[in-house]
């Protein structure tokens, strides 16, 4: 998959766009100023997140599957572990390695769900900045939680950026 195209897809979700504002940035430049701002603080926030990650040992020296929208947007590029990195298009085959995500994900609900039932492992985050994208994730992990047992919340922040970490162990 393109890049710029996934990146783009990502952007808008996070930005709550509507349907006329998506048109509008796509009839003119849809990477404008406010795009080019927004992937270099996606990059910052990647590696935020890795850092909150590790600063709280959840990993350790565990084999990864990591699941993402591009394999260069990824989080396991900071990481010395055995990384698998897989984009999520619909259908996933999961191994028994502990699963990383961030961010919005396609068919995320089914793979968490899928990980719980086959007992898998995972590490779900968001890190930003801007407020409302951060609470619309948090909330997701909040709802999904209540169906998957033994799973828990992470609430910090770290350069001035919130993150929220949704794990089961």
């Amino acid at each position: 998959m393109d890049y710029d195209v996934e990146m783009l897809k990502l952007y808008f979700k996070e930005k709550n766009y509507t349907k006329e504002q998506i048109e509008t940035l796509l009839e003119n430049n849809p990477f404008n100023k406010d795009y080019v701002e927004w992937e270099q603080q996606v990059k910052y926030n990647n590696k935020t997140l890795i850092q909150t990650i590790k600063k709280l040992n959840l990993i350790g020296n565990s084999p990864i599957q990591e699941i993402t929208n591009h394999e260069d947007n990824c989080l396991s590029k900071f990481l010395s572990n055995q990384c698998e990195v897989k984009i999520s298009n619909g259908n996933i085959r999961l191994s028994n390695k502990l699963i990383l995500m961030k961010g919005f994900i396609p068919n995320q609900k089914v793979i968490l769900r899928k990980a719980y039932s086959n007992n898998i492992p995972f590490i779900v985050g968001t890190c930003s900045k801007e407020l409302e994208y951060y609470r619309k994730m948090k909330s997701f992990y909040e709802e999904i939680s209540s169906e998957i047992k033994s799973s828990k919340i992470i609430e910090t922040e770290s350069h001035n950026q919130k993150v929220c970490l949704f794990i089961k162990k």
